[in-house]
């Protein structure tokens, strides 16, 4: 299990420490801003690959801006790995405003490559994990033959299903669209084609426009959505079959294997 910790309250809700344990409470790694390798704040979300690394999003300054990268360390705090796309998204053209991408969730795909979502830019991008190319974009402004009201709006938790088959939170904007959906696409980057393969537009009780997740389970789907409070199992048919209600917001529910808690 792997958690990430503010321990030393930053204005930005950054993270320092990030631990493996297991579900005893035994920690088997610490690593900790500001040591060996770890050099910059995580901010977010991170993932333990294929490779038995630790990779997550993190806070990049450029000329008084702030960008979104990748760090990647091994289990003593070195750092193997590092990215950023300041390139992509500086220098800022003339009469826009800058307002940081805000990467919000890291995955792997079946290659060992990156999946970001970024809210701000209504986007998840593909970044190869050797060479740091952005191997594929998709969202608003990248729609890849989809039509506006199809693109996801402030998405969270994008995962790679396989097949290039993605799937992700859609959270929408109470001003331009008050409802969530859970949303399944199907994308051929090299083709730059996309279609909607799945979607479940979410009852106004489970509305989310902030943080929030989806997980496949079964012939459905579990949801939390933060803002409501709530996790739910959604089937395929949208159905919501039950519900949860938590005391707090929470940004992500994920599944567990009992079989393999000890």
């Amino acid at each position: 299990m792997l958690t990430l910790e503010d321990g030393l309250n930053d204005k930005f809700g950054n993270g320092n420490l990030i631990y493996e344990t297991t579900f005893a409470g035994d920690t088997l790694v610490k690593l900790e801003y500001g040591q060996n390798g770890f050099d910059r704040m995580v901010h977010h979300d991170v993932v333990l690959t294929q490779r038995g690394t630790y990779a997550f999003i993190t806070n990049v300054h450029v000329d008084g801006l702030i960008v979104d990268g990748i760090t990647e360390l091994i289990a003593y705090g070195n750092k193997v790995w590092e990215w950023d796309m300041t390139s992509h998204v500086l220098p800022i053209k003339p009469g826009t405003e800058f307002s940081q991408p805000w990467g919000n969730s890291i995955e792997e795909d079946g290659n060992g490559n990156y999946l970001l979502s970024f809210r701000n830019l209504c986007q998840i991008w593909k970044v190869d994990a050797l060479s740091g190319e952005v191997i594929m974009k998709f969202g608003q402004g990248e729609g890849l033959g989809l039509s506006d009201v199809d693109l996801p709006l402030y998405q969270h938790h994008a995962q790679c299903l396989g097949c290039d088959n993605y799937l992700l939170y859609d959270n929408g904007d109470i001003e331009k669209r008050s409802y969530s959906r859970l949303i399944k696409y199907h994308i051929d980057s090299e083709n730059r084609l996309a279609n909607v393969d799945h979607v479940v537009e979410l009852p106004s009780s489970l509305f989310s426009p902030f943080m929030s997740s989806v997980e496949q389970y079964n012939d459905g789907y579990i949801s939390a959505s933060s803002i409501a409070k709530k996790v739910a199992f959604i089937n395929k048919d949208g159905q919501v079959k039950w519900t949860m209600q938590f005391g707090d917001r929470m940004f992500r529910a994920q599944l567990v294997n009992v079989s393999n808690v000890s």
